[in-house]
């Protein structure tokens, strides 16, 4: 079983390359190889939100389960466009469910999602004529293959808790899909224990050898042990919550009703919402390897005793962009850079006395503070230094 294959797979790093042991590979990566060609076809068209293409697309998925005798759950809901005004819905997107039941009776009341967003960007009439498509192999049919083929395996070895694994949909036109879930949940919204999303993790780069974990109201401890899991030959760089991806994916809106909850991502390359994101360009070793590393993340966390409660920790209200700044990329609304006045483009350079050079120095610095603490801001807009006094959130 995948189970007694991951705890037994040798993996080494050769040449700067993560490479499986051939019974994994050939059992596990040809199955990923499968849905994400699909998936990422023409014949999906980009599945594009509103397009036949995301339908055949939902259609491949509970086709799939069908076949293997796991169960489907649709939740249905409307969208209007942001310039509509029609009264009446302008069409409707559809999340796929399944559930796993927990094998443990006093545990399995309790839930785990696992996400993963099945649409893209779909096809677009070409300048020249005719059509092109948004393939989005590695945005987001990693995720949905690296989903489908868990769900094969928790079917038939559940953990202690209950799983919900969720192929979400109008995530490319704003999260729509965990939105609508998390505000019309299909269980008690009281019982779900923690998120785990998986968007982009096609495109292990094996130099780096570096994959991003998001994590969001998970402590220091929690987070500490998620990074141990990894296979050897991958480093884990850890985001919570400052970067302008953190907010950027499904796993947001569960964080935001304080529920905690994890992002793996391999990064933005230059194929990101460009025709070019194909299949050809996946990284199959390391997809595989993050596939074998989630669900051996999933089922330490879905069979522990006990799953900590959502950490709230300091923050700004704000994003920055990768780099050795810290450089406002989004400031939100309400927040705490907000009322201090920064902007998009301003660099932050100090919390009270504490120099932040960078991402990883903010999120540092922050630790030092409590959420109510009142703090001196300091920052350069065009040049110039600025500053004034906050309440971190």
């Amino acid at each position: 079983m995948l189970f007694q294959l991951t705890r037994r797979a040798f993996i080494a790093v050769i040449s700067g390359c993560l490479v499986i042991a051939a019974k994994t590979q050939d059992d596990l990566q040809g199955r990923l190889k499968r849905d994400m060609t699909i998936l990422a076809g023409s014949e999906m068209a980009g599945r594009g939100n509103g397009q036949e293409g995301l339908n055949k697309a939902i259609d491949y998925v509970i086709n799939s389960y069908k076949k293997i005798g796991i169960e489907t759950e649709i939740q249905r809901f409307p969208y209007h466009f942001s310039n509509s005004k029609n009264e009446e819905p302008d069409g409707y997107f559809s999340n796929v469910i399944v559930t796993v039941k927990g094998c443990d009776p006093e545990l399995n009341s309790q839930h785990v999602v696992i996400g993963a967003h099945l649409d893209h960007l779909g096809s677009r009439p070409s300048y020249g004529g005719g059509i092109t498509i948004y393939h989005g192999a590695d945005d987001n049919a990693s995720g949905t293959a690296a989903l489908m083929e868990l769900v094969r395996y928790y079917q038939k070895n559940p953990p202690a808790r209950t799983l919900l694994f969720i192929h979400f949909t109008g995530e490319e036109w704003g999260l729509h899909g965990s939105k609508y879930w998390v505000s019309h949940p299909t269980v008690d919204i009281k019982s779900v224990r923690f998120m785990v999303n998986l968007d982009m993790i096609g495109r292990f780069d094996p130099i780096k050898a570096v994959l991003t974990f998001t994590a969001m109201g998970m402590s220091p401890e929690a987070i500490a042990k998620a990074k141990a899991m990894a296979p050897k030959g991958m480093s884990v760089e850890t985001d919570r919550g400052t970067s302008i991806f953190a907010n950027a994916s499904d796993h947001a809106p569960f964080a935001a009703n304080n529920i905690p909850a994890c992002f793996f991502f391999t990064g933005i390359h230059s194929d990101y919402h460009r025709p070019t994101d194909t299949v050809d360009k996946i990284n199959w070793n390391g997809l595989t390897a993050i596939t074998l590393y989630v669900q051996r993340f999933i089922t330490e966390y879905a069979g522990r005793e006990d799953i900590p409660e959502f950490q709230y920790r300091p923050n700004l209200g704000m994003d920055s962009e990768p780099g050795r700044k810290v450089r406002v990329w989004r400031v939100h609304q309400g927040g705490s850079a907000e009322a201090a006045g920064l902007k998009q483009g301003d660099i932050l350079t100090h919390i009270n006395d504490k120099a932040v050079g960078s991402p990883k120095d903010l999120e540092r610095v922050l630790d030092l503070f409590s959420r109510g603490d009142r703090v001196k801001l300091k920052w350069d807009r065009d040049r110039i230094r600025m500053e004034t006094e906050a309440v971190l959130q």
